[in-house]
């Protein structure tokens, strides 16, 4: 069965819950639980007082095997219903009804502890982040390690188990044959029966010191695996102490100091997901500092909540202010890829549209239209090119470029998790139409204004062109290139990279002419070489044909 992007991520956390209780299937408790750790915010929020129900359900879960196959025929028929977050919600009222599912009771030594817990106080207080769920630790990164750093697969895979042991001891203060066969089924791996070790293997440091950047992602996702293995331990009894968490958070930052000291005598300065994306784009520099502000704020934002920390509500919706040619429609596509690579956003896709892609025809059409276009472009990136071209400016009434709107309004609200709107358009007139709305500019908190380029930057542009399409400009070409940016820049209102593509593609033509006269004995160094000859004059009526992008 084919599952929404929803419904795969909950199954993911299902999943981790059935392996964790040795279950074989998939049971309806453990989609339960994994709907609750998919979003556990709202999920306490909408259904308060459930989660130690769930827990005492899990608990109670037999156990069968340590591998699950997948999910029973129930757990199965509800999946199936998950496309979005309010069917979510809806199968997790249908599962509370299911008596089988929550009022399971807890053995006699497990009430015990509950009562010995109490209900909180200030040695027991919530930690979110510290919750029974899947490590990362496994028999398959310990063959990637093995393989990168040539050693055999059954010595790293020891390695990582002494390191295991030795962290769960060292938060837990405890290393129990219970809580151990807990800790083995999450990690699937053979752990030793007592942490004999006073200190963590080199492992991670020997990943570093490689020094490609396979093996630098291996150190990270190495590390990240350590304190995912010290949050379950800390689980293990229900009872996360703030000491257990101050542990966790030494050892985050004693990995995190390691992997930097590691870093900087190697001379590594590792390229952050952002910095890859974005590395070919050329100025744009004020742009560029905002959108990894940005990133960083919706990264934190993300872990405190992820730890149960207080956070405010935040929206990805953004508002791009520039001249046309200046590069928005391709900074938001390469924002969306950066957002999906970060799990901020299901994919990249980015759906383009104007005024005429919104606004409906006859009373009634705007609302489906404009709502459909929304529907397409959920899990990526809405562009709306020109978006105060929505305005209808009646005085009286409200026209249709106002209807839709108010549904963008209400279903950026609705969707602000899985939705990226962004609308774009020349300053001035995108300044009033966000004022001129209150919902609007309450759901677009960020505003970019993208600069028009530099002479010496459209060279650049011009020179990436010919790099991507496999041409070598020589030294006269770039002058005559340079020459005709700074014409631009001084003669026009704004200078962008749709004149100097423009030019740049006259130039490829000429060239092509030029070489086509040399017929057979044209060399292959001619073919790919491009020559003051070949470029033209600056053409003062260059066309202002709108387009969406400039590549």
């Amino acid at each position: 069965m084919s599952y929404s992007n929803l419904a795969e991520t909950i199954l993911d956390y299902a999943l981790a819950e059935a392996k964790r209780t040795q279950s074989v299937n998939v049971l309806p408790v453990h989609l339960l639980a994994g709907i609750r750790g998919w979003n556990s915010k709202k999920f306490d929020e909408i259904f308060p007082n459930t989660l130690t129900k769930i827990k005492d359900a899990l608990a109670a879960v037999p156990s069968e095997s340590a591998k699950p196959k997948g999910p029973d025929e129930a757990a199965d028929k509800y999946l199936s219903q998950i496309s979005n977050a309010a069917d979510a919600w809806h199968v997790v009222e249908t599962l509370l009804a299911l008596d089988a599912v929550v009022n399971s009771r807890p053995s006699n030594s497990q009430e015990a502890a509950k009562e010995g817990a109490g209900d909180g106080g200030s040695d027991a207080p919530a930690h979110p982040e510290v919750a029974l769920s899947r490590i990362s630790l496994d028999a398959a990164l310990g063959k990637r390690i093995a393989a990168i750093l040539s050693l055999s697969e059954q010595e790293v895979i020891e390695t990582i188990a002494h390191d295991i042991a030795y962290v769960a001891f060292s938060v837990s203060g405890a290393y129990a044959s219970q809580d151990a066969a807990l800790l083995q089924a999450a990690v699937d791996i053979a752990l030793p029966e007592s942490a004999l070790s006073n200190e963590r293997s080199t492992l991670m440091n020997q990943l570093a010191k490689v020094g490609n950047e396979e093996a630098g992602a291996l150190a990270r996702a190495y590390a990240l695996g350590l304190v995912g293995v010290a949050s379950f331990a800390a689980s293990l009894d229900e009872q996360v102490t703030e000491k257990e968490v101050a542990s966790i958070d030494e050892l985050r930052m004693s990995l995190r100091e390691e992997l930097a000291q590691i870093q900087h005598s190697l001379g590594i300065s590792p390229k952050s997901n952002f910095d890859k994306i974005f590395g070919d784009v050329i100025g744009l520099e004020t742009v560029k500092k905002e959108l990894r502000q940005r990133i960083d704020y919706f990264t934190v934002v993300k872990r405190r909540s992820e730890r149960g920390l207080s956070t405010a509500g935040h929206s990805m919706h953004m508002a791009f202010l520039g001249n046309p040619g200046t590069g928005k429609t391709t900074v938001a596509r390469l924002f969306a890829k950066v957002l999906n690579e970060m799990n901020f956003l299901q994919s990249e896709k980015i759906v383009e549209v104007d005024r005429s892609g919104l606004v409906g025809e006859f009373v009634g059409h705007t609302e489906k239209k404009t709502n459909d276009v929304v529907n397409s472009a959920l899990g990526g990136v809405l562009f709306i090119d020109e978006a105060y071209g929505l305005v209808d400016g009646y005085e009286t009434q409200k026209g249709f470029g106002e209807e839709a709107i108010d549904v963008l309004v209400k279903r950026m609200e609705d969707e602000r998790n899985q939705l990226m709107v962004v609308v774009a358009g020349y300053a001035e007139p995108m300044r009033k139409f966000l004022d001129s709305n209150e919902g609007l500019k309450s759901r677009i908190p960020l505003q970019i204004v993208f600069p028009d380029y530099s002479a010496n930057e459209l060279v650049e542009v011009a020179k990436r062109f010919a790099n991507i399409d496999g041409f070598h400009m020589d030294d006269s070409c770039v002058i005559k290139f340079q020459a005709i940016a700074s014409q631009i820049v001084e003669t026009k209102s704004y200078a962008n990279a749709r004149d100097i593509r423009n030019m740049y593609e006259r130039t490829v033509r000429n060239q092509f002419t030029r070489i086509a006269a040399m017929g057979e004995l044209a060399t292959t160094r001619e073919m790919v070489t491009l020559v003051d000859l070949d470029v033209a004059e600056l053409d003062h009526d260059v066309s202002r044909t709108k387009q969406i992008g400039f590549r």
